[in-house]
């Protein structure tokens, strides 16, 4: 049968930060995802968001598209590598962490880059804001994430190993 995800990381490029603070800023845009039990984000890492997926529904999880956005503070200067990872897990076993951690973590079955955003490009219901001084050292902003899963189950399956991202 397809693999079970337990958890979706998305980990956000070097000097950005994620600002969710709470639940209602991640926005589902897509297909919606089942979460699994109250406590089914993470926003304690600056430069992680970290899901819990039900897994019972991902086991039958229907083939589509997959977003959401969520907000980000951008730097003043882009990073050279832009690139948004995201990383699919699969079930805990018993002496697992509370949480995937991504990439490199024991229970990560793939990881994604997903190319970032050029300085200025904005979602477009996000709010604007005047930027003056030059004291301002990063720029507010709203990522639309393109969570993108054409799922297809036979790629998890079959492919096992997929090569790390470089920290």
């Amino acid at each position: 049968g397809p693999p079970v995800i337990s958890e979706i990381v998305i980990e956000v490029p070097r000097d950005f930060i994620q600002q969710v603070r709470r639940v209602n800023h991640v926005e589902i845009l897509a297909n919606p995802f089942r979460w699994r039990g109250n406590d089914w984000i993470d926003v304690s890492d600056p430069r992680r968001l970290r899901f819990r997926v039900d897994e019972d529904w991902s086991s039958a999880m229907p083939t589509g598209r997959y977003r959401l956005s969520f907000p980000v503070m951008v730097p003043a200067r882009m990073p050279k590598y832009n690139v948004f990872i995201i990383t699919v897990c699969g079930p805990a076993g018993p002496n697992a962490s509370a949480w995937c951690s991504g990439p490199d973590d024991p229970r990560a079955m793939a990881s994604f880059p997903l190319a970032g955003f050029g300085l200025g490009e904005t979602h477009p219901s996000a709010p604007k804001y005047a930027v003056t001084g030059a004291a301002v050292r990063a720029l507010p902003a709203q990522l639309l994430t393109p969570l993108i899963f054409v799922w297809m189950s036979s790629l998890l399956v079959t492919e096992k190993t997929v090569p790390r991202h470089a920290a």
